[in-house]
């Protein structure tokens, strides 16, 4: 992590954008990350689905225009947000299609490039209601004329969402049997993100 790059701390706290192969050099830390985020509710993930992160989580940074912010303390990595752009051809992933089914006809231009998909976004348990998942939420969306993401029904991270102004579009369930919400966000007419 270059310096160079670091926005200015908030609330101590210090933001950094970093690209698919600057995350790549975080597998430990974002592993760590992710079973202390998915240990608890609403996901109660196993050690199986822990396991299978750090495949996953190379598959979305082979994904074209993959990028993130991170949040540290003076320890630590305590926060990650990280996403692409929408491709043209959207919808393209098993998963897409299903969103873009779930999603109201009159709704599924905010599933379209050049949106942006929140893939992951996630802070330690014990660093949450500090204002960093919204902070990192909105530096990666910042200047994206729209984004979407999903999210458990029952995970206190859409209260943010809301709060934020994003929009709930559809509810789904996985292939995996998990139900989701459909989040999305346009800017309000006039104003960049």
């Amino acid at each position: 992590m270059t310096a160079a790059r670091r926005r200015p701390a908030m609330t101590g706290y210090e933001y950094q954008p970093l690209t698919a192969d600057q995350l790549r050099g975080l597998p430990l830390s974002l592993h760590r990350l992710y079973r202390r985020c998915r240990a608890g509710p609403p996901w109660l993930e196993t050690d199986e689905e822990h396991a299978a992160y750090p495949a996953r989580l190379a598959d979305h940074l082979d994904q074209p225009g993959t990028h993130g912010i991170v949040a540290t303390d003076a320890v630590e990595l305590v926060g990650v947000v990280y996403g692409w752009p929408v491709s043209a051809t959207q919808p393209g992933s098993p998963f897409e299609k299903v969103v873009y089914a779930a999603v109201p006809p009159g709704l599924r231009h905010i599933l379209a490039a050049p949106a942006v998909r929140v893939v992951e976004l996630m802070v330690d348990p014990a660093h949450q209601g500090r204002g960093i998942g919204r902070s990192l939420l909105i530096q990666l969306t910042a200047g994206c004329p729209a984004a979407w993401l999903c999210t458990h029904p029952d995970s206190p991270a859409r209260h943010l969402y809301e709060s934020a102004g994003w929009r709930r579009l559809a509810r789904l369930t996985s292939s995996a049997g998990t139900p989701l919400l459909v989040y999305g966000c346009l800017p309000p007419p006039g104003r960049d993100r």
